[in-house]
């Protein structure tokens, strides 16, 4: 609670809790969120409603999760803990496309109708009647291998129409994707109007890989970015101690030098 006060804070003309608009969605989101990968994964129940307790006291309004992270544990935990604060109070954003296999693997479903059980599912586990914003998920070769090309079209021919028709029932407040891949998400804003993007880990203090491309054509067409990741899994809020991480793995050490 302490540490979360003082995020709320200005610290450099930075507000944590201003709200700002998501371009052309009339999505209005605090400048920071909580994500609901790693952090809330691996939380117990308890830990989750601390976390979401204090990002609540300190004026943060945007929870992210998918379908992928803890096979779907995130969304049940977020949305637990979410389901008795004002509805119209906070932003929900989840992914879809990525999720995990029976037998602990990835799996990769961009069909339609694949997409319209994934939105109902979301909608089921974390016990809302409408999602702000949904991605989908780590659309990306490193992801798909010799599937890729095969996976994209999917996404953008099928996928894509589904949840636009959410959109226009105004079950989901706005469509986009997400990933790592900057690259992977170039080609999804030149393939398609998707209304905003998530990447993660592409522009912070260790890497600006998005700043020569990517962010230029989101900005001159008005297309918002959200940056995930921004302490890169950690190592960027910690510093280069022995037990920082960074993309989730111990750092290289040209990463612990420049950090």
């Amino acid at each position: 609670g302490g540490a979360a006060r003082g995020v709320a804070g200005v610290t450099g003309g930075f507000v944590a809790a201003e709200r700002r608009m998501l371009g052309a969605t009339g999505i209005a989101v605090s400048r920071l969120g909580i994500g609901g990968g790693s952090l809330v994964s691996a939380a117990g129940e308890a830990g989750v409603q601390a976390v979401v307790d204090a990002a609540w006291e300190a004026g943060l309004r945007h929870f992210d999760t998918a379908a992928f992270y803890a096979a779907g544990e995130s969304e049940r935990r977020l949305g637990r803990v979410l389901a008795g604060r004002p509805r119209d109070s906070f932003v929900l954003s989840t992914k879809h496309g990525r999720s995990v296999a029976p037998d602990g693997g990835d799996l990769f479903d961009y069909s339609a109708a694949g997409t319209e059980q994934a939105v109902g599912r979301a909608l089921a586990q974390l016990r809302m009647t409408r999602l702000d914003i949904v991605f989908l998920h780590d659309l990306a070769p490193e992801w798909h291998g010799p599937a890729h090309d095969r996976h994209f079209a999917q996404a953008i021919d099928e996928a894509l129409p589904v949840l636009r028709r959410f959109q226009r029932a105004g079950v989901i407040g706005a469509v986009g994707a997400a990933m790592r891949n900057h690259a992977a998400l170039l080609r999804c804003a030149r393939a398609a109007p998707f209304d905003l993007f998530m990447l993660a880990g592409g522009t912070t203090l260790l890497s600006q890989d998005a700043h020569a491309e990517l962010l230029p054509l989101c900005l001159a067409e008005g297309r918002p970015v959200l940056a995930a990741a921004p302490f890169e899994t950690g190592l960027l809020a910690t510093g280069p101690t022995a037990a920082a991480r960074y993309r989730y793995r111990p750092p290289p050490p040209e990463m612990m030098e420049r950090a």
